[in-house]
């Protein structure tokens, strides 16, 4: 999310695939607490009427609520295509489902103060049929005004980022560790003066 979110102090980034990530960052750095964020900085934690977000958005959401709408699809990928080519159905379902993932979002992107909205993962390919009813849910239950971005690499941009925080963790964690080592050593030499 790193160049995508670039000149954005608060940022989301949304993956959409399998199932539904998120990261909240704010100047670059994970927030998990509680408060502006969902529990944990997770949104696949959230429920929509009581059923939990991933069973309404993800790509096997997809295609058991088109089968449910009577149609007939093997992945998500089919369902996309199929809305694309303008089958009522899989618009229908598409439309819905990323309406209800943006009324559920919204709230936490204008309490969190978001600027922008990356989105990533394998179902953001099909940019054209997710961003119109995601950004309408959105304007439905926020007044947020920010940017609503796709990545261009929608499969290893979560990685990339994921990998990049585990390294600065570990490099605060050392510093951390020196700095605590340091000031004992201080303190021990402090003793012997």
């Amino acid at each position: 999310m790193g160049r995508a979110a670039a000149g954005h102090t608060r940022a989301v980034g949304i993956t959409l695939g399998t199932g539904i990530g998120s990261s909240f960052l704010d100047a670059g750095h994970p927030v998990t607490t509680a408060g502006k964020v969902p529990p944990e900085g997770r949104v696949d934690l959230l429920s929509i009427n009581g059923v939990p977000l991933e069973d309404v958005v993800s790509a096997r959401a997809l295609v058991a609520a088109y089968r449910t709408a009577g149609g007939k699809a093997t992945n998500a990928a089919d369902v996309m295509a199929r809305a694309d080519a303008g089958d009522h159905r899989a618009k229908s379902v598409v439309e819905r489902s990323y309406h209800l993932l943006g009324t559920t979002l919204g709230p936490w992107l204008q309490l969190f103060e978001a600027t922008i909205v990356v989105l990533g993962g394998g179902i953001s390919t099909a940019w054209d049929q997710v961003s119109t009813p995601l950004q309408h849910g959105i304007a439905a239950t926020s007044t947020a005004k920010l940017a609503l971005i796709r990545t261009q690499d929608t499969e290893g941009a979560a990685l990339r980022g994921a990998a990049s925080w585990i390294i600065s963790s570990q490099a605060a964690q050392v510093e951390a560790e020196e700095a605590v080592s340091a000031a004992t050593w201080g303190q021990r030499r402090s003793l012997y003066r």
